[in-house]
């Protein structure tokens, strides 16, 4: 009993100063983070083989070609856990960076309230966004493009999703925010990835010219534009 005490007292002195548990939203956050955890043991105990092509099919075209001869992706319940695991970790992201770097402006939202309208924005960003590419890809008939742009952003979106949690649990256990910066790395070069990706497998309906202005305007200005109004706030 005695050698455990003495473990305990110098791996306190390890932990970082803030305890975890005293955090206000420490509960709620191990209860999401379990749900997530659920979720990502579903995608892996279901369909092993399939997640591990998804993650692999954004930077190798020819598993992407593979998964997309074996089987429709959109259809399967695999591609509704992943897009559900998805909201759960983005919305999670932005609950974190909103208490670290805008404790302030949420300093009047109890912490539920505002994990859950943060998902809401996220659900909201990813359905009008489908709406646009579907708008677009009815105006120059290339439903083909559609496809390949929305399954290109599924890939990236589970990518990210499964590279940033880890991240996550890390800043909230060791309450060290710094850690989220790593996924910045991992951001920009699957976003590159992705406009790579649109491109080559664009079918030439949609000029170039064009692409680039849909995707300024729809997938990084509105970005832009919170950002700055919540660094103004």
């Amino acid at each position: 009993m005695y050698c455990l005490l003495v473990i305990c007292d110098a791996a306190a002195e390890i932990l970082p100063l803030k305890f975890p548990a005293r955090l206000p939203y420490m509960d709620m956050v191990t209860s999401l983070f379990c749900v997530i955890l659920l979720l990502f043991t579903l995608l892996m105990a279901f369909n092993r083989r399939k997640f591990e092509s998804v993650m692999r099919s954004l930077f190798s075209a020819r598993i992407r070609t593979q998964l997309q001869r074996e089987s429709k992706v959109f259809g399967e319940w695999f591609y509704m856990f992943a897009i559900l695991f998805y909201f759960l970790v983005q919305a999670m992201l932005l609950f974190l960076l909103a208490q670290y770097v805008f404790p302030e402006s949420v300093a009047g939202i109890r912490p539920f309230p505002l994990y859950f309208l943060l998902l809401g924005v996220v659900m909201a960003d990813f359905f009008i966004k489908l709406l646009l590419t579907l708008l677009m890809s009815y105006i120059f008939e290339c439903p083909e493009d559609r496809l390949n742009f929305n399954l290109t952003k599924f890939f990236v979106h589970t990518v990210n999703s499964v590279a940033v949690f880890p991240l996550l649990a890390a800043t909230v256990y060791m309450d060290f925010p710094y850690l989220l910066f790593l996924y910045i790395p991992v951001f920009l070069t699957t976003f590159i990835v992705m406009i790579f990706r649109t491109l080559t497998l664009n079918s030439d309906k949609i000029p170039p010219f064009l692409f680039f202005l849909y995707f300024c305007t729809f997938e990084i200005l509105p970005y832009l534009i919170v950002a700055k109004l919540l660094f103004t706030i």
